[in-house]
């Protein structure tokens, strides 16, 4: 009796392994995969959202200026010498989307000339 090797079984049999152990790795992946939000109140945030973008075009109007400088790593923000006898003050906050433990919070005090370095 001369049978011949049938290969279709092993390779359904393949399929059907391979197909289950990346549908393991997919769920596992998916579960350990930490997904967090920018800030925890992002609801509340989008409802005053309309006052940032008013604050950002009375920033505009008054002549204050941003520059990054990448190679030195640097953000200068300018403010206009008249601006600077009305004894403002405020905060930046620079955030980062992907790592919330990254944020900063620095303290808005420029130089006689207007300036401050980030």
């Amino acid at each position: 009796m001369n049978t011949k090797f049938n290969p279709w079984p092993l390779g359904l049999y393949t399929a059907f392994g391979l197909f289950f152990v990346g549908m393991a790795a997919f769920v596992v992946v998916a579960a350990t995969h930490r997904d967090h939000l920018v800030n925890e109140n992002y609801y509340e945030q989008e409802i005053k959202f309309q006052s940032q973008i008013d604050g950002a075009a009375r920033a505009q109007q008054s002549g204050a200026t941003i520059a990054f400088d990448a190679a030195k790593k640097n953000l200068t923000l300018t403010f206009p010498i008249a601006q600077l006898a009305q004894k403002f003050s405020g905060n930046v906050e620079l955030y980062r989307p992907s790592a919330p433990s990254l944020d900063q919070q620095i303290k808005l005090e420029p130089k006689g000339d207007g300036t401050q370095m980030l």
